[in-house]
Formats: structure tokens, C-alpha cells, sequence
């Protein structure tokens, strides 16, 4: 994946029972830094922050950059996914279920 999701994708989820997943947002204009932004990682599958840890990311323009420190447990993973190929996949989704009806 090309940028960390901005909200809890779920137990069990990017190859991981504990994926992190960035709990704020990132910075809007090329070459702002956001710093100290909280990733959290969902102990269990209620979504919630049950560990967390701090990072900072660069807007590159066309890419992020992540200062990412070590994980909170050897369970856990940074979490990542591409938006281009989400975006894709809601329209081929959308033409499939329209050729459908």
C-alpha cells in the first residue's frame, strides 16, 4: 500500500492480528509535516485504541512519508493500502452491480 488508513481496519486485518492504523489525519499541503499523530492498534475487533504509538509523516506531493518508530508488540503491524486501487475497485463494484439490474 501506498498510505496508512485513517480509520480501524479490523482484527485480524493486514497481515496481523494487531494492524495500526493512523488515528488523525494526514497533512494536507506538499512538504507540511504533522507531527507526534497517534497510530493506534485494536487489541480486539471493537475498533478501539487499545496500544498506540506516535509518528510523523511528510507530505511529499504525490506521497507520504512516515517516520515509524518500533511496533508496541511483535503481533503488530503498520497497516497500508493503496487509494488509487480502493477507488478502482468501489467503481468496477459499482459498474458490476449496475450491468446487474
Amino acid at each position: 500500500g501506498t498510505q496508512m488508513p485513517q480509520n480501524a481496519p479490523g482484527y485480524e486485518h493486514c497481515g496481523t492480528n494487531l494492524a495500526g492504523w493512523l488515528d488523525g489525519q494526514h497533512p494536507n499541503n506538499q512538504f507540511q509535516t504533522s507531527s507526534n499523530v497517534r497510530v493506534c492498534f485494536d487489541w480486539y475487533a471493537d475498533g478501539d485504541c487499545n496500544s498506540e504509538t506516535r509518528i510523523n509523516i511528510t507530505n511529499c506531493g504525490e506521497f507520504y512519508v512516515y517516520q515509524l518508530p518500533d511496533i508496541p508488540s511483535c503481533w503488530a503491524r503498520y497497516c497500508s493500502y493503496n487509494p488509487d486501487e480502493l477507488k478502482m475497485n468501489e467503481e468496477e463494484e459499482k459498474t458490476s452491480v449496475e450491468n446487474l439490474l
